[in-house]
Formats: C-alpha cells, structure tokens, sequence
C-alpha cells in the first residue's frame, strides 16, 4: 500500500453516488474538512466537485435519476485508459459488462462504465488533452475485492497492461496481489467472502489518525463497519460508510 501514488499514475478520477447530495457535502465536509463547488451540467442539474483545499479530486453524483434505479450507494473511480473505444472492445472480450459508453463529455474527454468479470464496477476515462494526474488527493490507495482474486488479476493486467505482484499476508488475509506499473504499486486485488458484500474497488481515504476520524464519521452520521486494523508495514486501515450508507475505506499510512 502507498501513499499518494495511485491518482497520480492510474485513477483520473473519483465519485460518490449519493441519494442525498446536501447531506453528503456536510458529511464528508465534518468529517475531511473538505469544500464542494457547484457545476450546472443544465437547467435543472448540478454537479458538485469536491476539493481537499485547492485540489479537485472528486464528484457527488446525485443518485435521484431513473438511470440509477436499484444502484446503492457508493464510491466509484475512473481509471485512465488512452482509447476509450479499445478499452470497451477488450474489456467485452474479458468477460466485462458494458453498463454505458463511450459518452463524450465535452473538454473532460470520452468514459464508459463496467462491471468487470467478478462484479465490481469500475468506470474508464480517456482525457480529453494532455493529462494533469491527481497530485495532491486524499486517496491512498485503491483495491478490488471480490471473489475470485485470480480471476480478477488476470482481467485487469490484461485489460490495462498492468504487472502484477503476489503477497502472502498469512491465513487471514491469503494471497493479496499488487498491480504494477513498473516497479511502482498502483492498487491491490484480494479475496474476500460472499457475506462480506458484493464485488467491489474499495477507495482508501487518507487519516492522519484513524480513532479520531472514525469518532467524526459516527458524529457526522456515518458507521464504522470495521475498526482501525495494523497492516504492518503499510500503516491501519479502516472501513465505514457514510451518511447515505456509500462505504469507503480508511488509510492512515505508517510514520515515518
């Protein structure tokens, strides 16, 4: 697990799908301190981008659409991707779900949504112009779990041209494998059980101290599902969702 490393080489960008915009603006704004600006996307919608002091990192999408029926909430990323189009064509052949795309957005660039060979969403963004990164986001890490990690390596260091790297983290955990590029850690796939919940990539949130930003998730309406947890040498982790019941994970790294 690293730090600031994965929204600068592989993730263009984050989102948070939400029934409840205004509730998720104050809670994640008591909770990480961050702002929301407003986007009108046309006369009668609004797309709220949120900042971590100057940097954009994130968006809220409002959830109250017909497109989005049945969709709980969650977070979701976008994941660079050079041609959108190729991407659609071979993330098919792997065994992936088109859920919609390739939809233009005009001075953002081309994406398209996927449900991948397991089961969890992920969305691909092919930038319109030279692309800036994400330096500066509060997301440590991001990682795929589902059931069946194998299949799930094998899918993604197809699609994307990632290496990949296997850790044994010993009988609780099992095999956790790293993606690569290069020699650099970019995200992690593991295995985890049915009950657990559905496939998933699960956004690590970065926290200076994890007691302290669990208690201001339960002050802000939120719920701690798993409690802060040693990882050894890549820091503690938690797991919480938010408000509107969108889960997300928790990172404080190790000192240094």
């Amino acid at each position: 697990m690293s730090t600031q490393t994965t929204p600068v080489t592989v993730t263009n960008w984050f989102e948070v799908y939400s029934p409840n915009v205004e509730a998720a603006k104050s809670f994640y704004g008591e909770v990480f301190g961050w702002t929301a600006d407003s986007m009108p996307m046309g006369p009668d919608s609004t797309y709220w981008m949120l900042k971590k002091g100057d940097t954009t990192f994130a968006g809220i999408m409002d959830m109250n659409s017909p497109e989005l029926a049945g969709v709980p909430p969650h977070w979701g990323l976008y994941l660079n991707t050079d041609d959108c189009a190729a991407t659609i064509a071979k993330a098919s052949e792997l065994g992936a779900k088109v859920i919609y795309g390739p939809m233009d957005i005009p001075d953002i660039g081309t994406v398209a949504g996927f449900t991948d060979c397991c089961g969890a969403h992920f969305n691909v963004h092919q930038p319109a112009g030279e692309r800036d990164g994400l330096p500066g986001s509060p997301v440590n890490w991001i990682e795929q779990m589902g059931p069946d990690r194998a299949k799930a390596v094998s899918f993604y260091t197809s699609l994307f041209g990632w290496g990949s790297m296997d850790m044994d983290m010993g009988p609780e955990t099992g095999i956790y494998s790293m993606f690569m590029l290069g020699e650099t850690p970019i995200a992690g796939c593991m295995n985890v059980p049915a009950e657990a919940g559905p496939a998933c990539w699960m956004v690590y949130l970065h926290s200076d101290n994890l007691e302290a930003t669990c208690e201001k998730v339960v002050a802000a309406g939120g719920k701690v599902m798993f409690p802060a947890k040693d990882i050894g040498q890549f820091g503690r982790i938690a797991i919480a969702a938010d408000c509107c019941g969108a889960v997300f994970g928790l990172h404080q790294p190790p000192m240094a």
